[in-house]
């Protein structure tokens, strides 16, 4: 049931995602045009065959391009997940949350069912935004065709955060986002829930309230174990970036466990749509 259930979602949400995936593949062509362009136009060696006015105006016109096409990709990463965020109110939390709970399909069901589906969206977004970005980096950062020495440059940067426990590092937090991303996206719902079940209006901005309330009165204790494991190894840097994965992968885990079994139990038991 679960897969009839992500395959109902990702066919709502995907007829909106997809001609927006296009948008910001254009949007990235053009931004990497115009910074290659601004790029050239800017280069010492460079001689316009026009007055310097106009190279003036290409310049103006190219960033904001640049910008267009920066504000794009963000709106693209946040948008793909909003919507998402969007179909798990309006399917259980509307006058659609009449026909939903009417399914022969437990509460449960649906909860997994929008949590992958939420999930999944992120992964797609946030793959589509990387490579958006890596596109316009490799071939609108240089006058060459192909950009190779930003690549050398973020190697090097990371190597200097990380020491020599690249790879390692790159898996850790690679494993500690995922688990941020599938946390926050049961925060969220847990969030949306009581907002919808508390508040008899404006459903949505007391969902919002509480997310920021409740990440407000988190994000005590975390500083508070931040600063013990920065403390304790101290005389070890190369294993803070170590500890601080750990920990916050443990904490991801037990909060997000909460928050899904306590979402869970309002569905079941609290959700009132008289």
């Amino acid at each position: 049931m679960v897969k009839k259930l992500l395959k109902y979602d990702f066919r709502s949400v995907s007829r909106l995602v997809f001609p927006f995936t296009l948008a910001v593949f254009a949007a990235s062509l053009l931004g990497t045009v115009a910074l290659k362009t601004m790029i050239l136009i800017t280069d010492d060696g460079f001689q316009p065959p026009w007055p310097a006015v106009v190279s003036i105006i290409i310049g103006g016109i190219c960033v904001i391009l640049i910008i267009a096409t920066g504000l794009a990709i963000i709106a693209f990463s946040t948008g793909t997940v909003i919507m998402s965020y969007a179909r798990y109110y309006t399917n259980c939390f509307t006058d659609e949350g009449y026909l939903t709970f009417t399914l022969p399909v437990k509460t449960s069901t649906h909860l997994h069912a929008k949590i992958i589906n939420t999930f999944l969206w992120f992964l797609y977004s946030g793959f589509i935004s990387v490579f958006c970005v890596f596109f316009i980096l490799s071939f609108g950062t240089s006058s060459a065709f192909f950009n190779t020495e930003i690549y050398k440059t973020i190697l090097d940067i990371l190597k200097s955060v990380f020491f020599e426990d690249l790879h390692l590092y790159i898996i850790e937090y690679l494993f500690l986002g995922l688990l941020g991303v599938l946390y926050n996206i049961v925060l969220i719902f847990a969030c949306i829930t009581i907002g919808s079940i508390v508040a008899k209006k404006q459903k949505v901005l007391a969902a919002i309230g509480i997310y920021y309330g409740t990440n407000l009165i988190l994000s005590i204790p975390m500083n508070i174990f931040s600063v013990f494991i920065l403390m304790l190894n101290e005389n070890n840097p190369a294993f803070i970036p170590h500890a601080y994965c750990i920990l916050y992968s443990i904490l991801f885990i037990v909060l997000g466990l909460v928050a899904y079994f306590f979402c869970r139990h309002l569905l079941q038991n609290k959700l009132n749509l008289a």
